[in-house]
């Protein structure tokens, strides 16, 4: 994903997991979004990311601790 992004500049995070879930699902895998949020000092920050059997795909698992998953599908 990482290799996409930087030639897509100013692609999000949700748009890149939507795109990463609908292309493993079409090629039969079981991939599972997970939305989440962390407050800081002065703001909420949110962020998406792909699972495949609870391990995150692209991600590093110091980055997804940091949120509380609010939605998954």
């Amino acid at each position: 994903m990482q290799r996409l992004s930087s030639r897509l500049p100013g692609i999000a995070c949700l748009t890149q997991s939507l795109a990463l879930r609908w292309w493993m699902r079409a090629n039969g895998l079981d991939a599972r979004m997970r939305i989440g949020v962390r407050q800081t000092e002065d703001q909420l920050k949110s962020h998406a990311w792909v699972e495949l059997g609870r391990v995150a795909i692209a991600e590093s698992k110091d980055t997804i601790a940091l949120f509380r998953v609010i939605e998954s599908f």
